[in-house]
């Protein structure tokens, strides 16, 4: 996690000057104990009391302990934030827009409906999806064979055929079996 949410930079900010203040409060109150009662026992414990109850260990915390808790269990629910500043921004949101590829619900995108428009043999679209080893090839690849369950994968042979200075064209080939 590279940045911090701005309620916890704030909460460090805030905690920072209330140290400072919280200090010379009690350092006040030491000395002023001190002078009036004339026990530096009891100044000192007085003293030391203020830092005590005043102390911003709790708001210093706090904060950061309650941004782990979020990223925890936002983990083991399959949800991971790049950066904690991101369960902040995602508290104040009011819409969720998901994109097309099914990162979000599952990380493996499928077919859910398909319409043939015209006829076409499907040995080579599983032959062609089945050369690849990306998330949208193993979808189509997995609803072909849920469609067609006795299918035959379709063959390519690669074929030098046509040269030039700059390219080398490449024809395929089909053999079906």
């Amino acid at each position: 996690m590279s940045k911090k949410p701005q309620i916890e930079q704030l909460a460090n900010k805030i905690s920072g000057y209330f140290s400072s203040v919280i200090l010379i409060i009690a350092l006040l109150t030491f000395l002023g104990w001190y002078l009036f009662v004339d026990s530096f026992e009891i100044a000192l414990i007085v003293g030391i009391s203020v830092v005590v109850i005043a102390c911003p260990c709790a708001l210093g915390l706090a904060t950061p302990m309650a941004t782990l808790v979020g990223i925890g269990i936002s983990a083991k629910k399959g949800i991971l934030f790049k950066e904690a500043s991101f369960l902040e921004t995602m508290a104040k949101a009011d819409i969720l827009a998901l994109d097309k590829t099914g990162t979000i619900t599952q990380g493996k995108p499928s077919v859910v409906h398909a319409t043939m428009h015209h006829t076409f043999d499907p040995s080579l679209l599983y032959a062609l999806v089945s050369t690849s080893n990306h998330p949208i090839s193993k979808g189509i690849q997995a609803y072909i064979h849920t469609q067609y369950e006795d299918i035959q994968r379709a063959t390519f042979r690669r074929d030098k055929k046509h040269t030039s200075q700059r390219h080398t064209k490449r024809s395929i080939k089909t053999n079906i079996s």
